[in-house]
């Protein structure tokens, strides 16, 4: 099977005006989009849209003695398609580290997994930089 079938469907001119609002723009896009983005569409313009909040923790771990000095982020961030990621990056403190990212169908099932892990993380030694919860 092709992964460009359905692809080439006709897209209509969207033609952006300079200096046109965000309103106006998204006039524009009724109807230049598929059907099932053009909710979206009115419930941007209609103020619906709540602002995205992520749930994030920053921690680290230091033992001059042992030379360790490690983070580890965890971000639950949402998608485009209402599914929610969780997002893991650790390594040494200056590097770039590694970074993991986890599949979810609901937020309750990525924070049971971000507080799996955030527990699992201090109890070996880790120590929380910052903590945020969202909604």
């Amino acid at each position: 099977m092709d992964p460009r079938a359905g692809m080439n469907t006709p897209r209509a001119d969207v033609r952006l005006v300079p200096g046109a609002s965000a309103a106006e723009r998204l006039n524009g896009l009724v109807g230049a989009v598929p059907a099932h983005f053009q909710q979206m569409v009115e419930e941007i313009k209609r103020g619906m849209v709540k602002p995205v909040t992520e749930t994030s923790a920053r921690l680290e771990k230091r033992n001059p003695a042992k030379r360790q000095a490690r983070f580890y982020t965890l971000r639950v961030v949402p998608t485009l398609f209402g599914d929610r990621t969780l997002v893991r990056e650790w390594g040494r403190i200056g590097s770039p580290g590694r970074l993991t990212i986890d599949w979810f169908d609901t937020l309750e099932e990525a924070e049971r997994a971000f507080d799996r892990i955030e527990r699992r993380k201090i109890g070996r030694g880790y120590r929380g930089l910052s903590f945020a919860r969202g909604q």
